[in-house]
């Protein structure tokens, strides 16, 4: 065997594995890349979805306390009709613990 042999085999041997390190290496960054990735991204998306229930929680229940605010308004207005007091008036005459009582069916 020549000297350019000689030198040129174990070169393109080192060659070789060095490339086959470095693609092993870098297959592993890429790979620990990806999942370091994934993890951010459900972490994120967790987070933007908690955030948007917790407006639509703030929303829902801003909507609860309108709606009994005018239920309360509704139910006063009404409590004020003359007729509603007089009723409440006859029922109170009565026992309000039983229902056949006769001022209670009257009311």
């Amino acid at each position: 065997m020549k000297i350019r042999g000689k030198f040129i085999i174990p070169i393109a041997i080192l060659v070789v594995l060095a490339a086959l390190m470095v693609i092993i290496s870098v297959g592993g960054l890429i790979q620990n890349q990806v999942q370091e990735n994934e993890t951010v991204f459900a972490d994120f998306t967790d987070a933007s979805l908690k955030k948007q229930a917790t407006k639509r929680q703030a929303t829902i229940q801003g909507s609860i306390d309108t709606i009994g605010v005018k239920a309360l308004e509704m139910a006063a207005v009404f409590s004020k009709v003359p007729d509603v007091l007089t009723a409440y008036r006859l029922a109170l005459l009565g026992d309000l613990e039983d229902e056949n009582d006769h001022e209670m069916q009257m009311a």
